[in-house]
């Protein structure tokens, strides 16, 4: 078993700089994708990548360190940086399928995290043991632990049942496709690493070959998980409605004269005649509101109950989108979809005189970037 362990931790050492590379390369696009697009969602993928990137290299420097002091140290922010992860997930998942910016369920994460990190601080129930060159912590079943357990158990249920949801309610392919690969990874990046966490409820110093192969294998499992979930939001940087369980219940493009030039409603039919008369109220409501205030401002958007009416006003044309509630992925796709509607039918709408049917291939617009 020791020669098995051996190759286990040789395993770790080499696939600790192939991890880094990968990770760092992640880091990197996610931070230049930023700098380009200003997109809120890329900035807390960033500070969840970050997190990982740090916990694992403190995770790795805590086991080879010849100092115990500092490799207690380094276990400990590890252990916080693990944490923090996983709040980070929870957050970039909440905050962009509404706009909630602190929910009931980041409150109850908050405080077991608070409790872990002051009994951690304070006086760290950590037991380090050396196997040949190497530490090894465990918690030996303290209180410390039990809240450990308790808050990794909660984010993974919490976690599972929000992707589970989210992935009945979704009615596109795309973002049944999303889910499903953040539910792989998020159970390659959590549920696996819980195994050696349980471990340490007995009394792994009779047994520390097999805890260390376990601690080595999840690490490299929970890298699999996390890289999953990054490939996973690099399809929602480009396409942020994959986050959304919302309703899109209609968009609709028509012309400063009112004329409807386009519209697609993804849950009722609406024929020509009543389609016609929604641009002509919206177009009617959107200059009653220029001539009362008396300014060229545009209307931007009308507040219902359950509902919300977004406009995006261009030089030829007015696009309307109605949804449940407006987030940063509905603005981002709205406004995609208008830019690229004004790109490909520039020449239409300058020309238009009535043809409708010319704009009819902006359907594949519309679903490109609301499904």
């Amino acid at each position: 078993m020791a020669d098995v362990t051996t190759i286990f931790i040789i395993m770790y050492e080499l696939s600790f700089f192939l991890f880094a590379v990968i990770s760092l390369s992640f880091l990197i696009h996610f931070i230049r994708n930023y700098i380009r697009t200003k997109q809120k969602i890329i900035a807390y993928l960033i500070f969840y990548l970050a997190n990982h990137i740090l916990a694992n290299f403190f995770g790795y420097f805590k086991l080879v360190l010849s100092n115990d002091d500092i490799a207690l140290i380094f276990h400990i922010i590890s252990e916080i940086l693990d944490m923090s992860t996983l709040f980070a997930l929870i957050m970039l998942l909440e905050v962009f399928e509404k706009n909630t910016q602190f929910t009931i369920k980041q409150t109850i994460m908050s405080m077991f995290i608070f409790a872990m990190i002051g009994g951690l601080i304070s006086r760290p129930p950590v037991i380090n043991e050396s196997f040949e060159a190497y530490h090894l912590f465990t918690y030996s079943r303290s209180p410390i632990a039990i809240i450990m357990a308790c808050f990794y158990f909660i984010t993974f249920v919490l976690l599972v049942v929000m992707l589970y949801n989210n992935k009945k309610e979704a009615w596109s392919k795309k973002q049944k496709t999303f889910m499903s690969r953040l539910i792989v990874g998020i159970l390659l990046s959590l549920s696996v690493a819980i195994v050696p966490f349980a471990i340490e409820f007995t009394d792994p110093s009779s047994y520390a070959n097999v805890f260390i192969n376990f601690a080595i294998l999840t690490v490299f499992i929970q890298h699999i998980g996390v890289y999953i979930n990054c490939y996973a939001f690099l399809k929602v940087s480009k396409n942020p409605w994959l986050l959304q369980r919302q309703k899109i219940h209609l968009l609709m493009v028509f012309n400063r004269s009112g004329i409807e030039l386009f519209n697609k409603s993804f849950y009722r039919k609406f024929d020509q005649e009543e389609s016609g008369l929604i641009a002509g109220v919206f177009s009617v409501i959107n200059s009653l509101v220029q001539e009362t205030t008396r300014t060229p401002e545009e209307l931007e958007s009308i507040n219902l109950k359950g509902r919300e009416v977004r406009f995006i006003s261009r030089e030829h044309f007015i696009s309307v989108i109605i949804i449940d509630y407006s987030t940063q992925a509905s603005e981002i796709a709205h406004k995609n979809f208008v830019e690229e509607f004004e790109k490909n039918f520039s020449k239409e709408l300058r020309t238009f005189k009535g043809q409708s049917s010319n704009f009819s291939e902006a359907e594949e617009i519309a679903l490109k970037y609301f499904s």
